[in-house]
C-alpha cells in the first residue's frame, strides 16, 4: 500500500514521534506530512522518508512553534497530497487530523489526547498567563477549539493510546475508538538494571510541561521533605527549579 502518515510536528523526540517510528517498521516508504520538522533537532530518525511541511516551517515560527497555535489550520490548510494514497494514518494531540483528504481514501487517526489546550486542560493553560493576557487567550483557544470540531468527521476511524483517552473522544468528539496501546522499546527487558538498596528515592521521568502536573509533584516532596529527582525538559522546568527547595533535583 502507498501510505502518508500525518503528525503534528517533528521538533522533539517524545512518545508520538517514537509512535511514528514504529509505525515506519510497518510501512517503511511511508510519505510524511507535518506543520515543523528540524531535522538538527529531531536527528537522523527520519531520514529514509520523504518528508513533506507546512507554510509554518519558518525557523522563528519553529523556535515559537507552541505559541502560534492559532496558525495551526492555515499550516495544515497548506499540506496537500503529493502523490495518490491508498491510506492515511494520522498521529493526533494537535491539529493533524484536519488535513485534506482525497475523495476516497480511508483516514485512521491514532489519538493521543484531543488537543489539551481546547478540551481537557484548557483552564490549566488558561491559569498559567497574566490576567490581561487571559482573554486574548481563551479567545484563540475557543476560536481554534471550534476549528477542530468542523475537522472531527474528516476522520474514518479512530483509534485510542489509552481507555482514558478512548473516554475522551467519546466527550468530546462523540466518536467511539479502538484502544491500541503504544510500543515499548524491548530494550528494556534485555538487561537487569541494578538498583542500589539503600538508595530511597523518587523518580519522575517526562515532559516537564503545564498538563503533566510536575509541579504536584515538586509541592508533595517539598511538604513531605522526601528524594524526588525529576528527569525531563519543557517550559516548566525553569518555574520549578526555582519552586523546588535546593536538596532536590527538577
Amino acid at each position: 500500500m502507498k501510505v502518508a502518515i500525518v503528525h503534528y510536528w517533528f521538533l522533539t523526540r517524545r512518545g508520538g514521534e517514537k509512535v511514528i517510528e514504529s509505525l515506519l517498521k510497518i510501512f517503511p516508504d511511508a510519505d510524511i506530512y507535518t506543520l515543523f520538522y528540524d531535522k538538527e533537532q529531531y536527528g537522523d530518525y527520519l531520514q529514509n522518508q520523504k518528508i513533506y511541511t507546512s507554510i509554518l516551517n519558518q525557523n522563528f515560527l519553529k523556535k515559537h512553534y507552541q505559541k502560534i497555535f492559532p496558525l495551526y489550520p492555515l499550516g495544515i490548510k497548506s499540506l496537500k497530497m503529493r502523490s495518490s494514497y491508498d491510506l492515511i494514518i494520522s498521529s493526533e494531540s494537535g491539529p493533524a487530523k484536519g488535513i485534506e483528504i482525497p475523495k476516497g481514501v480511508p483516514h485512521i487517526c491514532y489519538v493521543h489526547s484531543p488537543m489539551r489546550y481546547c478540551w481537557s486542560n484548557k483552564e490549566m493553560y488558561l491559569n498559567s498567563v497574566s490576567r490581561q493576557i487571559k482573554p486574548i487567550l481563551s479567545f484563540f483557544l475557543e476560536r481554534l477549539r471550534k476549528w477542530d470540531e468542523t475537522t472531527i468527521d474528516n476522520v474514518d476511524f479512530y483509534l485510542s493510546n489509552s481507555k482514558n483517552v478512548s473516554k475522551r473522544i467519546e466527550k468530546y468528539y462523540h466518536r467511539k475508538s479502538e484502544v491500541v496501546y503504544p510500543p515499548i522499546s524491548d530494550d528494556l527487558f534485555l538487561k537487569e538494571v541494578p538498583f542500589a538498596k539503600d538508595r530511597n528515592q523518587y523518580l519522575s521521568f517526562g515532559a516537564i510541561t503545564p498538563y503533566k502536573k510536575i509541579d504536584l509533584l515538586v509541592d508533595t516532596f517539598n511538604e513531605n521533605k522526601k528524594n524526588l529527582v525529576i528527569i525531563g525538559d519543557g517550559s516548566e522546568r525553569k518555574k520549578l527549579e526555582k519552586k523546588a527547595k535546593k536538596k532536590y533535583s527538577v
